[in-house]
């Protein structure tokens, strides 16, 4: 019979028998109040969602540690310590609000997070994958996104005023009434981003892909446009 031992937020552990049958509800639903996990086995941190998994693997007589995550919603602020505790990878997490201002952290994945209204300007995220993440309302002025995989991410209303999205993927993003100004989208792509009413004021859009993108009201003075893709894009004012 292996055991899971459980720490708890308040620092109390909990020893869990596991065995073929046990299943992430076994641990979670009665035990943890914070349903946000990490998971050590040997040396190897796993995600939420790849719990199942593990308990397939380990088999019985195996030992491995659930850990609560350290992050909360709202914290003052986190250093690149906190967020690389996680290995390269947060699951399913509430930051709604946080300082994460002025990190440095390289191919970190945020999967399904919420980061709305939180504060990441001037934070370095190059490579970061955020695709499908909520960013609504979030600060990311002056920070480094080169590269980044925003797919989908929902940016409605954001600070994005010198951001540097070079190289950046930002297909079918909700760019709604995102401030731009000054912002880098050289060779981004924008395919069927939704940027209406965006300042785009003195952006560079330097062969930026905005094929099917919807430019409906936005500002556009001082943008450079050379070698951009705006086929099938909508500029029309409203």
């Amino acid at each position: 019979m292996a055991q899971i031992y459980v720490r708890k937020e308040e620092g109390d552990i909990i020893a869990v028998d596991i065995n073929e049958h046990t299943t992430i509800k076994d641990i979670i639903i009665e035990e943890l109040k914070n349903p946000y996990l990490r998971i050590l086995h040997d040396d190897k941190i796993y995600g939420y969602s790849e719990f199942e998994v593990l308990l397939s693997e380990i088999g019985i007589g195996a030992e491995c540690t659930i850990q609560t995550i350290g992050l909360t919603k709202g914290k003052a602020k986190y250093t690149d310590k906190d967020i690389y505790s996680f290995g390269r990878k947060i699951e399913y997490l509430d930051l709604t609000g946080s300082d994460l201002s002025n990190l440095s952290i390289q191919s970190f994945v945020f999967s399904y997070c919420i980061l709305e209204r939180a504060d990441l300007q001037d934070a370095g995220l190059y490579k970061a994958k955020l695709s499908g993440t909520n960013l609504q309302v979030i600060n990311l002025k002056g920070a480094s996104l080169q590269c980044a995989d925003l797919k989908n991410t929902n940016l409605r209303s954001a600070g994005l005023e010198g951001v540097d999205f070079y190289g950046a993927d930002l297909s079918g993003a909700n760019l709604q009434s995102v401030g731009l100004d000054g912002a880098n989208l050289t060779g981004a792509n924008l395919q069927y981003a939704d940027l209406r009413n965006a300042n785009l004021r003195n952006t560079m859009i330097y062969k930026t892909d905005l094929r099917g993108a919807d430019l409906r009201g936005a500002n556009l003075e001082g943008a450079n446009f050379e070698g951009a893709n705006l086929e099938g894009a909508n500029i029309l004012k409203i």
